[in-house]
């Protein structure tokens, strides 16, 4: 792990930067990354955080939410040297590897009960794809959840009734190996966690500075009914902010201050081909459902700045939030994927949304340092590796 570091005097996420005064060296823009949530498609996000350790950008705040705010916890919770090993290490562990496998669980392991050979043309691809979520669906994913009794069983008449269809506590231990949870809440840059209280729907925020951040906060936040069932935490019943606002963009676009780059990474993207079989009705669905409501966010964040700049007519009150670059990276799936992709933790297809974040951030930057966004107004510059939505 090497020498220890002194600790290092990170912003606060609601005033990492200030406005420029007048005869006063210009601060540096902080930097927030908001990681989106999507079990398996969160490899992604893994590739996008290569990219960016690549390019020497060192986060002020990681915002996150569900598989989201585990990639942040690995890499506030790492030395930066160590970042991308664990990344890749977790990534590793849960992959259910190449081939496809329905395993029969005895005594708490997995035996391999049936092996299905790996497929290449996009047809048969997609077959091993959905084999694979049919896999985790029926078995769960070893170190990381499991069924749970009666689970999906609790439907049937005259059954005990049951809030969640896997148990997630095995990913805790999973976590506390790739994790620093010292580290996490003393040192590492400040990670914000968003989650949902399942019982008023409001939104509940844990902070690594205020507070701290735990295995059980972690896994709370992943708790996506009905696939999992509410974590009690403090006497609240959490579940994952997926629902509610799955790229966690408020804090840093509409509560921070002061000049800013906003990086996130949406494992959904709205545009789509037009669906031709209740597969793709349910995978377009899904993006339908979580990417829109980035582009809301991003509406409301264009209303609000443009009507500050024309009620203070563009004078020095109307950038007292600061201008801002917004770099978005949205996955677009693959022709193989499946409507459980969520759900496909195959190697392959774990290494194909690796790349591509990696890619889609990489291409980002470099847009970026070009000057070449997708729309800028009002102090705002947003630039995208998807064609913005009509």
């Amino acid at each position: 792990m090497g020498p220890v570091e002194p600790p290092l005097a990170f912003p606060s996420a609601d005033a990492a930067s200030s406005v420029e005064v007048a005869g006063t060296p210009a601060r540096p823009a902080a930097t927030y990354v908001c990681l989106g949530g999507g079990s398996a498609l969160g490899a992604y996000a893994g590739g996008a955080m290569e990219a960016l350790i690549e390019g020497g950008i060192e986060p002020d705040v990681l915002y996150g939410v569900s598989v989201g705010a585990t990639v942040g916890a690995i890499v506030a919770g790492n030395r930066p040297e160590d970042r991308l090993a664990r990344l890749r290490g977790y990534w590793e562990a849960a992959s259910s590897g190449d081939i496809p496998m329905l395993p029969i669980a005895f005594d708490g392991q997995a035996l391999s009960a049936a092996r299905l050979p790996t497929f290449g043309p996009t047809a048969f691809r997609t077959t091993s794809n959905a084999l694979h979520a049919l896999g985790s669906l029926l078995t769960g994913r070893p170190g990381f959840f499991r069924p749970r009794w009666p689970g999906l069983f609790s439907l049937l008449p005259f059954m005990p009734p049951d809030n969640g269809l896997f148990d997630p506590r095995p990913l805790i231990e999973t976590l506390q190996r790739f994790i620093n949870f010292d580290l996490l809440n003393r040192e590492g840059p400040r990670l914000l966690v968003h989650a949902v209280d399942v019982e008023t729907g409001e939104p509940v925020r844990f902070d690594s500075r205020a507070g701290g951040i735990s295995p059980e906060h972690l896994v709370a936040a992943t708790s996506l009914p009905p696939a999992f069932p509410p974590m009690r935490i403090g006497g609240r019943q959490i579940v994952d902010a997926g629902l509610v606002a799955n790229v966690p963009l408020d804090h840093a676009l509409f509560e921070a201050s002061g000049r800013r780059t906003v990086i996130a990474v949406d494992p959904f993207c709205l545009r789509g081909p037009p669906t031709r079989s209740l597969d793709d009705s349910l995978h377009r669905a899904q993006d339908l459902a979580f990417a829109a409501q980035t582009e809301r966010t991003l509406a409301a964040l264009r209303r609000e700045r443009h009507l500050r700049h024309a009620a203070l007519a563009g004078g020095p009150a109307a950038d007292s939030q600061g201008p801002v670059d917004l770099l978005l990276a949205s996955y677009q799936a693959p022709l193989q994927a499946t409507g459980a992709k969520t759900l496909d933790f195959s190697e392959r297809s774990l290494r194909e949304r690796w790349r591509c974040g990696h890619a889609d951030m990489t291409q980002l930057l470099d847009h970026r340092s070009a000057g070449r966004h997708s729309e800028a107004a009002d102090g705002l510059a947003i630039y995208r590796n998807r064609p913005s939505p009509a």
